[in-house]
């Protein structure tokens, strides 16, 4: 499949919400979330105009910034996947999201986004992302990448404890 990466555009903020709506909706957080968290995570996924309009705020506000940085899969004019990384005291680039629509996925385009986001780094700058912590297929990418565990993170996602790991570039 022929796709291209590039840095995101406000225009490209609908489509992003919707792929974040389908990427959720129609991942494996079922296996992952505390059962009792999962209505809050299934409202979580549930579209709405309200939740459309907060999540196209948001995405502009970060296009604007300079210590974000958001970059989009696109296959011929179609947005299918993002990533967002933000800089954070000059020295650390934190993924904040990495979504590839369900019907895009396993073509490699999220591993393309996943390595665009490793070439955003200085040298010597540290990358760090979090990940859940019983989601055990995702650790070991991570660590194919040379990404270790440093420590747990203080905020769970909706009730799942995460891992904080590291790579230094």
């Amino acid at each position: 499949m022929d796709y291209t990466i590039r840095s995101a555009r406000k225009r490209d903020a609908p489509a992003m919400y919707d792929i974040s709506v389908q990427a959720h909706a129609n991942s494996y957080y079922d296996q992952l979330i505390p059962h009792g968290s999962m209505p809050d995570f299934i409202e979580y996924c549930r579209p709405s105009a309200p939740k459309q309009r907060i999540f196209i705020s948001g995405i502009n506000q970060k296009i604007d910034d300079a210590d974000w940085f958001l970059l989009v899969a696109q296959v011929k004019q179609k947005v299918v996947g993002y990533t967002l990384a933000r800089i954070e005291n000059n020295s650390i680039l934190i993924l904040k999201g990495l979504f590839v629509h369900p019907k895009y996925q396993r073509q490699g385009i999220g591993s393309r986004l996943f390595e665009a986001y490793l070439d955003l780094v200085g040298e010597g700058m540290k990358l760090q992302l979090l990940v859940i912590t019983s989601n055990k297929v995702a650790k070991v990418m991570y660590e194919k990448y040379g990404f270790k565990t440093i420590g747990h993170d203080v905020k769970t996602f909706f009730g799942a404890s995460q891992d904080k790991m590291e790579r230094t570039g």
